[in-house]
């Protein structure tokens, strides 16, 4: 995951795929961008409504300071929550607010590898030049 602040953009790469996603607060939008077939899908954000900045904490739900941990090198303070379906989760924060894991169901469902406070450049987070748009497959 890369997070740019000046853009308010994340990028999001599963491990081993040719498809990541872009999502962009200001406009609230996600990208989802298909190198391998060189298509790009845009739709509205997922949770408009409930949406929160990375690093703020968020007006609804329910949060439990559960512990302290280091993830990648960095201390972060491990929070409990309930998602939307009633299943318990964990999420690992950096004081300056950044996402180091999540645990649900005692599985490890993202872990950071390394953290690097670097500017992001653009162009990461642009879209590809010549790509296919499609239309979502699930709006």
């Amino acid at each position: 995951m890369r997070w740019q602040a000046a853009g308010l953009k994340q990028r999001l790469d599963p491990e081993g795929g040719s498809v990541y996603m872009v999502t962009t607060w200001k406009n609230r939008t996600l990208n989802v961008v298909d190198e391998s077939r060189r298509r790009i899908s845009t739709m509205p954000m997922p949770g408009q409504q409930d949406l929160t900045l990375p690093g703020q904490h968020p007006a609804s739900g329910v949060y439990a300071r559960v512990g302290q941990s280091v993830v990648a090198g960095e201390p972060c303070q491990v929070w409990r929550t309930v998602d939307t379906e009633g299943h318990e989760g964990d999420a690992c924060y950096t004081a300056d607010g950044i996402l180091l894991q999540v645990v649900q169901q005692g599985r490890i469902m993202v872990r950071a590898i390394s953290v690097s406070r670097t500017p992001q450049p653009d162009q990461v987070f642009e879209s590809p030049a010549g790509f296919t748009a499609q239309a979502p497959a699930h709006p």
